[in-house]
């Protein structure tokens, strides 16, 4: 936003890609997760790069990221939306990533990362809100919505 209160454009990102999540580090760096499994990251400066493309390492498996947060070493925790994977990949700086959860089968969105280090995320089928360690350990679930509404 400008001076005046105007949208102005931060960056563009190329090709057909539909951006799914937003969110900056301490330094002012944005990283950027499309729905088509692309993670970006864009400097201060509005350069940019590639992080991560977990599509293409897939076994089938349909990729939609939904959310990402930030973690402790600079890692990214990234969400996987549909109902047939609903994982949570864990992506580290230098792009190499592995999978944290997977096999949910809920669909897991809206990403927290909270101030003891503890990773929350929502099962979209299920309406559960779930606490988990940055190994995946499930350490609380909370139903906060019936199923039915989503």
């Amino acid at each position: 936003m400008d001076q005046a209160g105007h949208l102005i454009e931060y960056a563009r990102i190329r090709g057909n890609s539909t951006i799914s999540g937003l969110r900056f580090d301490s330094r002012g760096i944005l990283y950027v997760a499309t729905i088509q499994g692309t993670i970006y990251k864009i400097d201060p400066n509005k350069s940019g790069r590639v992080v991560a493309h977990l599509a293409h390492r897939q076994n089938n498996d349909e990729i939609f990221l939904a959310d990402l947060v930030i973690g402790p070493q600079e890692e990214l925790y990234v969400s996987n939306c549909p109902s047939n994977n609903g994982g949570i990949y864990k992506v580290e700086p230098d792009g190499e990533y592995k999978v944290l959860t997977s096999g949910t089968q809920q669909g897991t969105q809206g990403l927290l990362l909270d101030q003891e280090g503890c990773l929350w995320g929502l099962e979209h089928a299920t309406g559960t809100l779930i606490r988990r360690s940055l190994t995946g350990t499930i350490m609380t679930r909370i139903a906060v919505a019936d199923s039915q509404a989503f």
